[in-house]
């Protein structure tokens, strides 16, 4: 009965594999990419869209491939790489002209509701693990025996838009908040390093596991917690790096009075 199961779950995940990406997955990834650059771009630079409508194409093209540029740099191949596909490039530039130009903002309004955030988020995922598995294997064909490359990689081509904000930040002459993705990483990113390690420990046979039954669930698991945070849930991660944080690397130190208000005036300043 189990093993009866266990065949039919894995039959399943065989057929999510099979998903062709282009055009409905690839078109949602665009969407959300291309969102959060205009987000994004209202940290000192909320007319740069109508002054400077090259510099505002090319930052939202380095958010939409931004796993693809920074693995390839990171590997020594081709970096543009990404610009020989005409047609996810023609596809990510028509999204990106629909967001920013779009008569009376109807497109935004329409793909910005939370209603279309329910539809776009479970997409998003899907392909995130395509990507994020894709690169531990781009990592592999590169460095075979290191385990820690691969994790890079894969981590990197899931999560290389959040990476890549601050170089967006630096084209457009906007230095934002001062926090990034290696001193305050977002759940997206803690997630990205779980899932690319647990793809890694898969290639090296120690779990014993079908990718495509992996990819499967760490979407399923993914994606409910995406969804969740629409509806406010707090960060999944935090009551174990609570627990974690003192017994592995020591009590956190009290902070000053002065350290207190800048925390508060950075906290500030997110919230506007």
């Amino acid at each position: 009965m189990a093993s009866s199961y266990y065949d039919t779950v894995v039959s399943y995940a065989d057929l999510y594999d099979t998903i062709p990406m282009y055009p409905l997955f690839e078109l949602s990834h665009y969407i959300l990419m291309i969102l959060a650059v205009r987000s994004d771009f209202r940290n000192g630079s909320k007319h740069l869209a109508q002054t400077n409508p090259l510099v505002c194409w090319f930052c939202s093209m380095l958010s939409s491939f931004a796993g693809t540029f920074m693995a390839n740099f990171l590997l020594g191949q081709p970096i543009l790489a990404p610009f020989s596909n005409q047609f996810n490039i023609g596809l990510a530039t028509a999204v990106w002209y629909l967001i920013f130009y779009c008569p009376g903002d109807i497109f935004f309004t329409i793909v910005s509701s939370f209603p279309a955030q329910l539809v776009f988020i479970p997409l998003k995922e899907v392909l995130r693990m395509r990507k994020i598995a894709a690169g531990v294997a781009q990592a592999a064909i590169v460095y075979p025996s290191s385990f820690l490359v691969m994790l890079i990689i894969g981590t990197v081509k899931g999560t290389g838009s959040l990476q890549m904000r601050n170089i967006e930040r630096l084209l457009r002459g906007s230095t934002g908040p001062s926090s990034n993705q290696l001193t305050t990483p977002s759940i997206t990113m803690k997630a990205a390093i779980i899932i690319s390690l647990l793809m890694v420990l898969q290639r090296y046979a120690i779990l014993p596991i079908p990718l495509v039954l992996l990819q499967l669930c760490c979407m399923m698991v993914l994606t409910t917690v995406k969804l969740s945070m629409l509806f406010g849930m707090r960060d999944p991660f935090e009551p174990v790096e609570g627990v974690l944080r003192p017994v592995l690397f020591g009590k956190k130190p009290k902070e000053s009075g002065a350290a207190k208000k800048a925390k508060e005036t950075e906290n500030k300043n997110k919230k506007e």
